[in-house]
């Protein structure tokens, strides 16, 4: 299966790294991103030099399209990828709240418009609670005051983030809201929502908390099954500077053979000074036809892409 890559920031270029180092039945057929002669560079020094293409091009060349770029370019790389038929994998999954439009596109050319868990575990757990009544689904978000810079509500608001000395509350509301708010912060609360009650009944509250630089995310759900609590905090390192540094990571297990997985990844950082990050939780195999069976890539990486662990300890159950 050919794999084409749009955007090649933290994630984007994780997943290139990854299909270049060999999965089985899977290849890199090309990227595209915004800067072109750094994406070229980055292209030409994989093990496997893949091309640079346009988007239109890059769509004809893969039988699926990842997606790690902006909701904005979503709006242009949803519909050509699916007018195409090809199966697309959407990061950026705020941008599909509200659009049925694109789920029509799908439909009628044969394929499929695919939401990993992103930066969340436990998703498996609210879509399972869907079976009886869920009465409500709220999720609290905190992150470094500088986390948030860029953000069309801060913006609006005239918030001086630089000013924020203790926890504040910046944001409540629904994640239809929250999401256009905040289109580079909160795609987590919008792959909740898909999994759960939907985007208007989801809530959200996003804290500027200086005391800790960390990401933090508290879900809750409560309904007929009783309540489901998911926390979450991570805290990456700089590779040069071993300070903290605001970066992503992504966790994509696959097993074609079971329905359900449980991973527990610990990260062992550079330098025994710097914090160990870790992840727990249960996955369902959502995202199947990107990876095939037996397969998981682990992915840790700073704002540039550039990995902030050097051994990962790995245990896989299902």
């Amino acid at each position: 299966m050919d794999v084409g890559v749009v955007g090649l920031g933290a994630i984007g270029r994780q997943v290139c790294r990854a299909l270049d180092e060999g999965i089985p039945g899977l290849r890199l057929a090309g990227a595209t991103a915004r800067d072109r002669a750094k994406a070229e560079r980055f292209l030409k020094d994989l093990r496997s030099p893949a091309p640079f293409l346009s988007l239109d091009a890059l769509v004809e060349a893969s039988n699926l399209v990842v997606e790690a770029s902006t909701q904005k370019h979503l709006e242009e790389i949803a519909p050509t990828a699916l007018k195409a038929g090809r199966d697309l994998v959407v990061l950026s999954c705020g941008g599909l709240l509200g659009r049925q439009d694109w789920v029509d596109v799908a439909a009628a050319n044969h394929c499929r418009i695919l939401v990993p868990s992103g930066a969340i575990a436990g998703l498996d757990g609210v879509k399972g609670a869907r079976i009886g009544a869920i009465t409500s689904v709220t999720m609290e978000s905190r992150k470094p005051p500088r986390g948030l810079a860029g953000a069309p509500w801060i913006e609006q608001q005239m918030i001086d983030l630089d000013a924020i000395t203790q926890e504040t509350l910046i944001f409540e509301g629904p994640a239809t809201e929250a999401c256009r708010a905040f289109p580079a912060n909160v795609n987590v609360v919008a792959a909740l929502s898909l999994a759960g009650i939907g985007p208007e009944k989801t809530r959200i509250k996003i804290f500027a908390s200086p005391e800790r630089p960390l990401n933090r995310h508290r879900i809750s759900v409560e309904g007929e099954f009783g309540r489901l609590t998911i926390e979450e905090s991570r805290q990456l390192v700089d590779p040069q500077s071993n300070q903290p540094s605001t970066g992503h990571y992504a966790v994509v297990v696959s097993r074609n053979d079971v329905s359900l997985c449980a991973i527990t990844v610990t990260a062992e950082p550079l330098s025994s000074s710097a914090v160990t990050a870790s992840i727990n939780g249960t996955f369902r195999g959502i995202i199947n036809p990107l990876f095939p069976a037996n397969t998981f890539i682990i992915v840790l990486s700073d704002e540039e892409g550039n990995r902030v662990s050097s051994r990962f300890n790995v245990m896989v159950t299902c």
